[in-house]
């Protein structure tokens, strides 16, 4: 049994906002995809950057120095789904990070992984200490969006609380303006197909509420329905009594005459 002590804090422990829910969801993620760059794919990269639209948080896996050799995509929209972009296969949100990283590696290109294979350098290394530090403190990272350009070699660290901050992009990043000209247009496509979905998505949620609401009415009519047939045998009873009453003053009417 629990102590006073532990019904205590069962109590009064706060119900996480789906913000912190959404925080967490995309640094479990992003962990994930370091567990496989420090677990013999050195050659990996974690590129984490906000859609276009700026609604949503997304993660990259892809080979170093070619963003458009991509392994791996997330999206903050799939919310706990996070392979559903990748293999489909269902998983809880808080599934563990190294279950997760197995998981993307299992449904990955071989080509890719294989070129993914072996040690990271140590200023990969580094840096991935400097980008885990700022997870444990709370942060979350993404290196560009429509609506925000950190700068060069920089990338934005946002906070639950609201504070944001910059961190030092990976030792051999290239933004987007620095890619080749195919990688470029590779990954402009890739970003339409990845913004389609999302689309995709908010239409498909749509559709369900929709479905739900038309549900409800359906109900509602099949409620009132059956008031209208109630009031209907209330209405005929009240004529039935209505006509026995007329009868019985007619009778009492003749018998008088």
């Amino acid at each position: 049994m629990k102590n006073d002590e532990d019904r205590q804090l069962v109590l009064t422990a706060k119900k996480p906002t789906e913000w912190e829910r959404h925080h967490r969801r995309c640094q479990r993620v992003l962990r994930a995809g370091i567990w496989l760059v420090l677990n013999g794919y050195g050659r990996l990269r974690v590129l984490p950057y906000d859609a276009p639209s700026g609604c949503y948080w997304r993660l990259s896996l892809h080979v170093a120095g070619d963003m458009s050799r991509e392994l791996f995509r997330y999206s903050s929209a799939s919310k706990g789904q996070y392979l559903a972009d990748h293999s489909g296969v269902k998983t809880r949100a808080n599934i563990p990070v190294e279950k997760l990283a197995h998981l993307i590696v299992s449904a990955a290109p071989r080509q890719l992984l294989a070129e993914c294979e072996g040690e990271a350098s140590f200023e990969t290394m580094l840096w991935l200490l400097e980008l885990e530090r700022q997870l444990d403190n709370g942060g979350l990272p993404y290196a560009f969006g429509d609506y925000a350009d950190p700068g060069k070699g920089l990338w934005y660290v946002n906070y639950l609380n609201g504070y944001s901050s910059k961190m030092k992009a990976p030792p051999d990043y290239l933004s987007p303006g620095e890619e080749p000209e195919s990688c470029e247009r590779d990954l402009s496509i890739e970003l339409q197909l990845c913004n389609a979905k999302d689309d995709l998505f908010q239409a498909l949620n749509r559709i369900e509420c929709l479905k739900s609401e038309k549900a409800d009415i359906e109900r509602r009519m099949i409620d009132l329905q059956a008031q209208v047939s109630q009031a209907n045998i209330e209405i005929k009873k009240l004529q039935d009594q209505l006509d026995m009453v007329a009868v019985d003053r007619a009778a009492t009417e003749r018998r008088r005459a």
